[in-house]
């Protein structure tokens, strides 16, 4: 079974449990309120909802706030995949049609049809979804909103027991961290607060979060950049650039066409899925880091570069010289490009040489010393030296900058992998003196790409995630070497990350996610 099946089971059990909760006459679950949110209050009496707005109350349960509302003079849709809540609601408040009524809606795969909404409220559904289903929650939700709609999300950060201050100050960050990345593709999030969610008894409050959204305005069809549209189902072919470590690779192809670790492909997957009616062609292009690939986009040719080279005088052996010539760029600027993934692995473990007067970047094999005599290995050291490891910041500014590059230069599309920070080897507990290890480079990075994320509209593929719920200490061998198993699930990730961006789809991108405007 793989994690999205096992989900997708967890989910339907979820329901069940909910279901048979709801039919019993004397449950009263711990979250029903007794009064009405002061957000939801201050959302009407400050005429941010503006009066006699569509509203959707999602997982509304019995219907209380949906019903307050409709009391205000709003028309309102309360939903909740729960028949048994639904009719509950509709015996406590009744239904009057177009002022207050009540759905059966999974909002996760039971979508509505156009219905228009100006504005939503959440108390208490998003925080209970899996994250796993939080793209298919956005996806539904963006689809009800007219442009600038409001949605009113309140979030319990912590729903268990209580908690010392540092813990809740812990899960408060990581809850505002997942909105953000979660949201923030649709929705301009104007305002985040920490508030409380009323639980039974009333004097047991969760800690939560009051997030005020409004939907951000489809990009006038003016207004858009001309050439180099991102390029979805219409095409027959899909062409993925896959740049960096072989983790990225092998997670893709299959042994038999170059792949270390999978005998079922993405385009194995593929063809399950769509039966046969698309293809992906995917390049490799191997090693490198942020900084490297930052210089091969820069305005200086690489012939220009070698020049300079010849300039300060010729090396005595073949070998620099391939390894130079072998530098520049193939595919990261061509028009073709569909997709353009990025392994990250190298971001922590990797060193690169800089020469010494032109600044002038390579990465060459980690065993080039035994391809070299003593001679020419003085001779390459007289003239370069290796940078050192990059910071996540500094990784952080690269991949910015490079992103926004990319995006005023090409239409592809833009996912990074991110690394498991579990590492066999390491039982370090106590990192008093301790320098940097693997472990902690890579919890730093992963940050980073998550900082990314929010702010450059790029996906990630969370093999963080994948490899923890799968079980890391049976599926990487060693540092940031996984099994054939756990590169099968992250194949699947990827497979489900651009099903959810459309590119199966039988109609265009209407933009770029993240783009800049000229």
């Amino acid at each position: 079974m793989n994690v999205q099946q096992h989900h997708l089971e967890e989910y339907e059990e979820k329901k069940k449990d909910w279901e048979s909760n709801w039919s019993d006459v004397e449950f009263s679950p711990t979250w029903r309120i007794s009064k009405i949110p002061p957000e939801v209050k201050d959302a009407v009496d400050s005429g941010w909802f503006s009066p006699g707005a569509l509203v959707v109350d999602i997982g509304c349960g019995t219907g209380e706030i949906a019903a307050w509302l409709a009391q205000q003079g709003f028309n309102v849709l309360g939903i909740d995949y729960s028949q048994a809540a639904i009719e509950k609601a509709k015996s406590l408040h009744g239904e009057i049609q177009g002022k207050l009524e009540f759905k059966i809606v999974d909002i996760c795969c039971q979508p509505l049809t156009s219905p228009g909404f100006n504005c939503l409220i959440d108390r208490g559904c998003f925080h209970i979804i899996p994250q796993v289903f939080s793209s298919d929650y956005l996806r539904t939700v963006a689809s009800w909103c007219t442009p600038k709609a409001r949605f009113l999300l309140l979030y319990a950060t912590n729903r268990g027991s209580r908690l010392e201050f540092k813990s809740e100050e812990r899960l408060r960050k990581e809850a505002i961290a997942y909105i953000k990345a979660t949201f923030t593709p649709v929705f301009e999030i104007t305002e985040i607060k920490t508030t409380v969610i009323e639980r039974s008894p009333p004097d047991e409050l969760a800690p939560a979060l009051a997030v005020w959204m409004m939907r951000k305005e489809a990009l006038d069809e003016s207004k858009k950049i001309p050439s180099q549209q991102v390029r979805m189902g219409d095409k027959a072919t899909i062409r993925i650039l896959v740049k960096g470590d072989r983790d990225a690779i092998d997670s893709l192809l299959p042994t038999t066409q170059g792949g270390k670790k999978l005998d079922k492909s993405l385009q194995d997957l593929i063809n399950e899925k769509s039966d046969r009616a698309f293809q992906i062609e995917i390049i490799y292009e191997p090693g490198g880091r942020s900084d490297l690939w930052l210089r091969q986009l820069g305005e200086i040719p690489f012939r220009n570069e070698w020049h300079a080279f010849e300039q300060l005088g010729s090396f005595p052996f073949k070998q620099l010289e391939t390894l130079l010539t072998g530098q520049s760029p193939t595919y990261l600027l061509a028009a073709d490009i569909d997709i353009i993934v990025f392994s990250t692995q190298a971001e922590i473990t990797k060193n690169l040489w800089q020469h010494s007067q032109t600044g002038y970047l390579i990465d060459i094999p980690e065993d080039w010393e035994q391809q070299c005599s003593e001679a020419e290995k003085q001779e390459f050291q007289q003239h370069f030296s290796p940078t050192g490891l990059l910071s996540a910041e500094q990784s952080q500014a690269n991949f910015s900058q490079l992103i926004q590059l990319l995006k005023e230069k090409t239409g592809a599309y833009i996912i990074c992998y991110n690394c498991c920070d579990f590492d066999p080897s390491d039982r370090t507990t106590n990192y008093h003196n301790i320098g940097e290890t693997l472990r902690l480079r890579i919890q730093k990075l992963n940050l980073a790409l998550l900082k990314l994320s929010m702010q450059e509209g790029i996906s990630l593929i969370d093999v963080e995630s994948l490899l923890a719920e799968l079980g890391a200490a049976q599926h990487v061998t060693r540092g940031l070497d996984y099994s054939p198993e756990a590169y099968q699930v992250i194949c699947q990730e990827f497979l489900r990350v651009i099903t959810d961006v459309g590119f199966f789809e039988n109609r265009p991108l209407l933009k770029q996610i993240g783009r800049r405007k000229d």
